[in-house]
């Protein structure tokens, strides 16, 4: 999970709130997220840990989810615990740390992780989500899920770590999954592809590329109700070979335009029609993907959404 940080001392020391216990010790590398939009705002590498007790700390974290509404307007789940932690850093940070930034640690990311010819099926959430690193997820067979197939996606909401380097999703049959995401009360979804790679941070999208080295290929992906694929915040991208049937096929059916799904301020302002969509993405690679029996008013594609390197996006044919 992320951890919470709820005071800098001093350069060297961050006062930090777990929603169990802490995910880091000595010798740790940590990164730190703005809670606004995800911004790197500081790395770190910790040199010692203690809990704490102190009243003035645990009284923060017992109420934590209203501390942090009132503070910053956003949401997000109280602790388990309410454990404390003042962790003293090997070198002095060269910025002060935004009070409520999310702290990123690599020790319980499950690194290694291979989820392969597994049959996941009628399930009203998502079929795998994914929070590792150098994560492989080949040749399951998903159908019937309410939320997306395959996501890789940490939450703001509920302190879900982490943002992910080097997963390999390939060779996967995916049939009539993500089936909540289209319809008319369902107004945002960072959800929003069969196969979704993001970021929740919600109301809005963060802009930036966390994820790092994801390669999305070989998946057959059939009736996805919007589209297929939406790629977001990476760094090194890789969505090749993919054959989706049918994307979009719940779209003609909404009312109006259907879910609202903005970004900055009206970008994007309705759902991308599009068989795979990036945004906030750079050094993306898009080729040799196949789309059968498109809707009508399906726009493109390949579609490429606010906050991406355009001149590093490469889609061939």
């Amino acid at each position: 999970f992320f951890g919470v940080v709820i005071d800098q001392p001093t350069e060297t020391q961050l006062v930090i709130a777990a929603v169990f216990d802490n995910d880091f010790t000595a010798g740790s590398q940590l990164r730190l997220h703005s809670i606004e939009d995800a911004a790197t705002v500081g790395r770190a590498m910790v040199d010692e840990v203690t809990e704490t007790t102190d009243p003035s700390y645990v009284d923060i974290a017992a109420d934590l989810h209203n501390v942090v509404k009132a503070a910053t307007t956003h949401s997000i789940r109280s602790l388990v615990y309410d454990k404390v932690y003042i962790v003293d850093l090997t070198h002095a940070l060269a910025v002060s740390v935004p009070l409520y930034s999310l702290v990123e640690s690599g020790n319980r990311r499950c690194a290694g992780t291979v989820i392969r010819n597994n049959d996941l099926h009628d399930g009203r959430v998502r079929g795998i989500a994914v929070r590792s690193h150098d994560a492989l997820i080949e040749g399951n067979t998903l159908s019937h899920t309410g939320m997306g197939a395959i996501t890789v996606v940490p939450d703001r909401y509920f302190l879900e770590n982490t943002f992910a380097r080097r997963i390999t999703i390939r060779n996967n049959t995916i049939t009539d999954c993500n089936l909540n995401v289209m319809n008319d009360h369902y107004v945002f979804s960072p959800h929003i592809g069969t196969i979704t790679i993001g970021a929740d941070f919600g109301p809005s999208f963060s802009p930036y590329a966390l994820h790092e080295d994801i390669t999305i290929s070989g998946n057959t992906i059939t009736r996805p109700p919007a589209m297929g694929i939406f790629a977001s915040n990476v760094s090194h991208l890789t969505i090749s070979n993919n054959t989706i049937h049918q994307p979009m096929f719940k779209l003609d059916a909404l009312s109006g335009n259907g879910p609202r799904f903005d970004v900055d301020g009206g970008i994007w302002i309705y759902t991308p029609r599009n068989a795979i969509s990036i945004m906030a993405s750079e050094d993306a690679m898009v080729e040799s993907n196949t789309v059968t029996s498109p809707p009508g008013s399906m726009t493109q594609t390949v579609g490429l959404g606010p906050y991406v390197e355009t001149d590093s996006i490469y889609i061939l044919p």
